[in-house]
Order: C-alpha cells, then structure tokens, then sequence
C-alpha cells in the first residue's frame, strides 16, 4: 500500500508538472544570470561573506491550498486507490502550481499538517515524508531542500538531503553548485559524502568539465576513492550532444596534459569503454 500510494501520487503529478516545468526554469536561469553578474569574488570567499538568499514566504492561503490538497490526496488514493479521478488530477495540478512558490518555511506548515492531521493518522510518517520528496523535491526542489536542513531530525535525513540535491541539479546546476561551495566553505560535512562528491562531479561533467576534472584529482576526492569509482563512465549520461562528448574529451586532453596522473587516466578509460559499449549496442541498421 505504501509504494502504490507515493506511485499513483507521484504519476498523478508528473502530467501537471510538465505544464509548468519550463516557466520555473526560466525563472531558475534568471536567478543564475543574476548570480553570475556578481563580482568575480570567488564562491568560498562569497559564501563567508553572504547569506544564502531565501525564497520568500507564499501567501497563507496559498499554503493552506497545498496541505488540504495532500491531505485529500494521501485519503482519495487510500479509499480508491488507482481508480481515475478527473477531479483529483485537476486538484494535483492546482497543488503542484501553488507549490512551486513555496518557502522552506511554507514548507514546514505543510509538512507540519500532514503529520498531525487527524484524517491521515492510518498513514505512516514514512509514507509521507517519501510522497513529499518526489511531488514537493520535484516542484520547488530549492525550498525543499533548504527545509531539509532544518530538519535533520527526519528519518534517512542524509538519504532525503543528498535525492533533494540531486533534484535541485536537475532543475539547475549552477545554482545548486553554488549553494553547495557556499555550504562547503561553512564546512558543512553533509555536502562531503562520497555521493555528494559524485553528484558533483557528474553535474560538472556537462557544465564545466575542466573544474569537474579539477575537482576529481584534488585532494579531497582523491581521498574518497568510492566517490571516483567508474565515475567515467557515467559522465556519458550527462553527456547529450556530440558538442558536450568533444568538450569534455579537449577538457580531459588539457586536464592530462596539465598534470598527468594515473586517477586521469582511469576516468579517461573508463569513459572510452562506455562509449565502446554504446557504440557496440547502437543498431546502426535504423
């Protein structure tokens, strides 16, 4: 029952979710141009000098429409589970719209009444917790986010934290990149996990393959070997355009050139194997 409700949930709103996808990127991009017209302070310097810019708050009844809207959720899938309702499918996307201007303060009201709201009692917390991260994570990821770090209390917190990163690179990886040198020059340890490491790596893979090949034979990676285990060959999956796999090959050439080691050639190699393997597979008669 609980993988069917956070499923059905979660298809319900992924139509509803495209409908407004690229208007909150828009705005995303916006917002990292603005970052990028600051002054060539360096982003560890910057973040000792800066706070983090927060969302503002949505309207009180704009809240109060996302929580009713879960609540009626989380009990229409309870009692019918995944019968159609077109009702409900018109109230997810409502839902998903009025979320998306959400603050990680507006978050904890709602997540505050989905805990302690008596119709949802039947409902385990878990349950909650992980619909929250796939509908509110892929909504407005940066307000979820920045809950999350207010609330280390939850259950798997650094499981949430580090899915909720990954969504906020979806959603733009510069802005997220930014926030996590922000969050690494305050010494936060949750953004130095051999998976941060990675998320890290791979979103630089198609953004700034030179600093993501900077960053694979600094210390603190090359320290943390898991974290550079094969990382090769899955930068192929960021990698969309035969201009991104030329960029990313010039970068590796200079990267070698530059200073050689052995953690180059390893990432080099095991990219060269999974491109051989995709090529293998391609059915060149289509």
């Amino acid at each position: 029952m609980k993988t069917t409700i956070i499923l059905v949930l979660t298809a319900v709103a992924v139509a509803a979710f495209a409908f407004h996808r690229q208007g909150r990127l828009m705005e995303l991009k916006e917002e990292t141009r603005m970052l990028e017209r600051k002054s060539s302070v360096s982003p560890s310097t910057r973040a000792r000098q800066e706070p983090v810019v927060e969302q503002p708050d949505a309207p009180a009844a704009q809240v109060e429409l996302v929580s009713e809207t879960m609540v009626e959720a989380f009990i229409a899938f309870q009692t019918r589970g995944r019968s159609r309702d077109p009702e409900m499918a018109e109230r997810m996307k409502r839902l998903l719209l009025a979320a998306k201007d959400l603050s990680a303060r507006d978050m904890a009201k709602v997540m505050n009444t989905l805990f302690t709201d008596a119709r949802l009692a039947g409902i385990e917390r878990d349950e909650i917790i992980q619909a929250c991260r796939e509908i509110m994570g892929g909504t407005a990821p940066f307000a979820w986010r920045e809950y999350l770090i207010s609330h280390r209390e939850l259950p798997d917190w650094q499981k949430l934290f580090e899915a909720a990163t990954r969504q906020c690179m979806v959603a733009d990886s510069k802005r997220t990149l930014e926030l996590i040198e922000q969050e690494s020059a305050r010494g936060n340890p949750e953004v130095a996990t051999t998976n941060m490491r990675q998320s890290v790596l791979l979103a630089l893979a198609a953004s700034d393959p030179d600093k993501m090949l900077a960053r694979a034979v600094s210390p603190a990676f090359t320290a943390d070997p898991d974290a550079l285990a094969h990382i090769g060959g899955f930068v192929d999956d960021q990698l969309k355009k035969p201009a991104d796999h030329q960029r990313f090959l010039d970068a590796l050439r200079r990267a070698q050139e530059k200073n050689p080691s052995a953690m180059l050639d390893k990432i080099r190699e095991d990219y060269v194997r999974e491109m051989s393997n995709q090529l293998a597979a391609w059915p060149f008669e289509e």
